[in-house]
């Protein structure tokens, strides 16, 4: 009985030895790192997506319903754009009591204003929600106002000013 346990023991050993040096050749046959150059000061287009959804109230006709969805969608992509651009604040605290968790709250915010941002489509999907295309162009002289401190940024970076032609760039989503 002792000599078929070490036989086994030896054998898996010897199975568990291949299978990692199989593993380490095919991690390194796949992931191999990419060497990507790019250019810090370029000009990025994003975009980001918001939805609504229909409201049930059978007050409101069937125009207004859309249309509430339609603003609804807009104002969930403008807060998408703010907290990709911005970052989200989070506040949060934990009650321990014995040793155990009692209570957890999170609290997230977002508090900006966007300027150059523009809807690019609202489009009703078929289950009735709306979906909005947002984006916006991050320059240098956006990063140069974000750099202002101050609430009231008088920099010149900070004035909205026609954007690019944005047809010729690839968003980041």
């Amino acid at each position: 009985m002792l000599a078929v346990a070490t036989g086994c023991l030896l054998v898996s050993a010897c199975s568990t030895g291949s299978w990692l040096e199989w593993r380490k050749k095919s991690d390194q046959d796949y992931f191999n790192k990419v060497e990507q150059q790019t250019d810090p000061q370029a000009p990025m287009l994003i975009r980001v997506l918001g939805y609504g959804a229909m409201s049930s109230d059978k007050n409101l006709g069937e125009a207004q319903r859309r249309l509430l969805a339609i603003r609804g969608s807009q104002m969930d992509a403008y807060r998408a754009m703010a907290e990709r651009v911005y970052g989200t604040a989070i506040e949060g605290g934990t009650t321990v009591r014995d040793m155990v968790v009692e209570n957890d709250q999170l609290r997230t915010w977002v508090e900006t204003s966007l300027h150059g941002a523009r809807v690019v489509s609202s489009s009703v999907l078929p289950d009735g929600s709306v979906e909005t295309v947002l984006e916006m162009v991050i320059d240098q002289g956006f990063r140069n106002c974000l750099q202002t401190s101050g609430n009231q940024r008088m920099n010149v970076d900070c004035r909205v000013m026609p954007g690019p032609d944005l047809s010729q760039m690839m968003p980041i989503q």
